[in-house]
């Protein structure tokens, strides 16, 4: 065997080895998981990977949460039924926010309730409709913030899921609703300031005319989002799944796990990972197959 042939061999075998330490590694990163917790939870993997403008299903960041969307039922000020499900989404980046509020509430025995959060541009026209008041409903034209996927209408519950007194019901549009209004009483009072505390210090911002809506303060670095889905042949909108992230709770397998990986690597960094490696590899190469 020549100088340059083991030379080759050895480059070889170190590429190996590497490959070999980093299969290794995923294999205990996955043992590991699976023996904290049986139902390995994709949320904890992926949970890395998200971009902050990605869509997610607020219960997959925020598992308790409560979630009762109006535009899900009859009980809004259109009557009618203008979700197919009960399923709230948000960018990755208000959910985040979200959480903290969340969290701070969970604290005092409370959780947030959602009454809304995305909601596509057909639904802000059957809104516009029954109120067309740029005080309460903005203009479809404009797009609202909601649909950007970076606002919430929300109140607190407590751990029986009963809500805390506030001046007033979700949408009920006047000077009510309105965040000085000197008739809620001490306590209606005191539980929306303390809302109010709460998501403003994780991030958002309050409105005047709602108590109850919340923006989320970097809302202008999302775009209006008009996907959405006829169920039935009644409208109904929701989300168009394709693109948004929904992370679930489930075994899998280690080949599944490895293929996760892969799927959710930053490819940007990872190219740029590759490049270097290869110019690493071919000068050790170069280096060590060289005539003397």
């Amino acid at each position: 065997m020549t100088l340059k042939t083991k030379r080759f061999v050895t480059v070889m075998i170190i590429i190996n080895m590497c490959i070999i330490f980093t299969m290794g590694t995923l294999y205990y990163q996955y043992k590991s998981l699976n023996k904290k917790n049986k139902a390995l939870d994709i949320v904890m993997v992926r949970e890395m990977d998200f971009n902050k403008n990605d869509f997610v299903e607020v219960k997959n960041v925020i598992p308790d949460i409560n979630v009762e969307l109006r535009y899900a039922s009859e009980n809004n000020i259109t009557g009618k039924i203008l979700y197919s499900d009960n399923r709230a989404f948000l960018r990755y980046g208000t959910a985040v926010k979200l959480k903290g509020a969340q969290e701070d509430l969970s604290k005092m025995g409370y959780s947030i309730r959602i009454w809304d959060a995305y909601r596509p541009r057909e639904v802000q026209w059957s809104l516009w409709k029954v109120v067309p008041d740029t005080r309460y409903i903005v203009n479809p034209k404009t797009g609202s913030v909601h649909s950007r996927g970076a606002a919430v209408d929300v109140t607190v519950v407590d751990k029986n899921g009963k809500e805390l007194d506030m001046p007033t019901d979700f949408d009920e549009f006047g000077s009510k609703s309105e965040r000085e209004y000197k008739g809620a009483s001490e306590i209606e009072k005191k539980n929306a300031q303390m809302l109010e505390e709460i998501m403003v210090k994780n991030g958002f911002n309050s409105v005047f005319t709602e108590w109850w809506h919340f923006n989320d303060t970097e809302w202008k670095s999302y775009g209006l989002i008009d996907k959405v889905y006829e169920n039935n042949s009644e409208k109904k909108y929701s989300l168009n799944m394709q693109g948004v992230k929904n992370y679930s709770t489930e075994n899998i397998s280690f080949s599944t796990f490895i293929k996760d990986k892969i799927e959710n690597f930053n490819m940007g960094n990872i190219k740029v990972w590759i490049k270097y490696k290869a110019a690493d590899i071919k000068n050790l190469f170069n280096k060590y197959t060289a005539e003397e």
